[in-house]
């Protein structure tokens, strides 16, 4: 991960950082990414309110190999998908220490009358643990080195199939 993007990534607010991971998650395997997911309308007032007003999301976005055409972001089709798992990593990164430090102690108060303090949330996005966010990106990690393994063997083969009918 780059500092650029763990930069980036910790300027933005927690709802901001969910937003992000949400579309990036979207278009992390090229493969399987529709268009729609690798097209965002800057007029969406729904994704300014939560992403875009916020310093530091258009410039993650761009490390990200979104592309600004008029009035949408697009994410060409062969970007590669190594930024985006960065940023997912940063974005994960940046969510886990807030869910990691522990409550601070109460003050000195007589075991019996201190009250019980509610259960800490550790959730980090949309019921997802810390141990989970991490499962899921080196499990889209391992998704993208199979499908960049699986590309370059279709070219080796296309590339013999070309030299045997030569």
């Amino acid at each position: 991960m780059s500092s650029a993007e763990a930069t980036l990534c910790a300027q933005l607010p927690r709802e901001a950082q969910k937003t992000l991971y949400s579309v990036l998650s979207r278009v992390a395997l090229p493969s399987e990414a529709d268009e729609k997911y690798r097209t965002l309308k800057l007029d969406n007032a729904a994704l300014q309110q939560r992403l875009l007003r916020h310093a530091g999301a258009l410039e993650l976005l761009a490390l990200c190999r979104f592309e600004l055409r008029g009035r949408t972001l697009v994410l060409p089709a062969d970007a590669s998908a190594d930024a985006i798992h960065r940023a997912l990593d940063a974005i994960t990164v940046a969510a886990a220490p807030a869910a990691n430090v522990p409550p601070a102690a109460p003050a000195a108060v007589p075991a019996a009358t201190a009250p019980t303090p509610p259960p800490r949330s550790t959730t980090v996005t949309a019921g997802a643990s810390p141990e989970e966010i991490q499962a899921r990106a080196e499990k889209r990690r391992r998704a993208a080195e199979a499908d960049a393994a699986a590309r370059a063997l279709e070219r080796r083969r296309w590339a013999a199939d070309s030299a045997a009918r030569r």
